[in-house]
């Protein structure tokens, strides 16, 4: 079975510079902004894969406080509702994303895929089995050191759709019947 682990903050949602206060005030991960084409990929992407069999995860990082997981369940629940909670996945800032899957959910494979904004992430997966795919989001990527699978934010939803579908080799859908 292939899964894809979607990360949150500078992939689903819009990422912002915050301070460690800031980022402990209450609500602050529940009220971010969508990046929301990426969104809009996933919501059509869902869509596409209901009669496959592919799993559909949330893999990210968190500072280990309750209010900020409920927070994040609360976006979720508002901007992608077609993510069951059990394969939401919260990691203790401290570890790593592939380290965190494999004491979670066993070994990644190739059948693995990763989306994420964050290099450091990308590395470790790759390194670990997995098949990464970086989101370019406007604010990443500017020293042009990556070299790999990738998508951008800022393209069409179905654009990100097909790009996620051609690395994971997934058969051709019919992107264009999506809402």
């Amino acid at each position: 079975m292939k899964r894809l682990f979607l990360d949150m903050d500078g992939t689903l949602a819009a990422w912002q510079t915050a301070t460690f206060e800031e980022l402990n005030e209450p609500h602050f991960f529940a009220k971010r902004p969508t990046n929301g084409n990426v969104v809009a990929a996933m919501d059509m992407f869902h869509q596409m894969i209901a009669r496959e069999d592919i799993e559909v995860y949330i893999l990210s990082a968190v500072i280990p406080k309750e209010s900020i997981i409920n927070d994040k369940n609360a976006w979720l629940d508002n901007f992608c509702p077609f993510i069951k909670k059990e394969n939401r996945l919260f990691v203790p800032g401290e570890m790593s994303k592939a380290q965190y899957v494999q004491e979670r959910l066993g070994t990644i494979t190739e059948e693995d895929f990763l989306l994420d904004d964050y290099s450091k992430n990308i590395r470790e997966w790759a390194s670990d089995g997995g098949i990464p795919i970086k989101l370019f989001n406007g604010i990443n990527g500017r020293s042009g050191s990556f070299y790999g699978e990738y998508t951008c934010a800022w393209l069409h939803p179905k654009q990100i759709v097909a790009d996620i579908v051609r690395i994971m080799e997934l058969p051709a859908f019919d992107i264009e019947s999506i809402q």
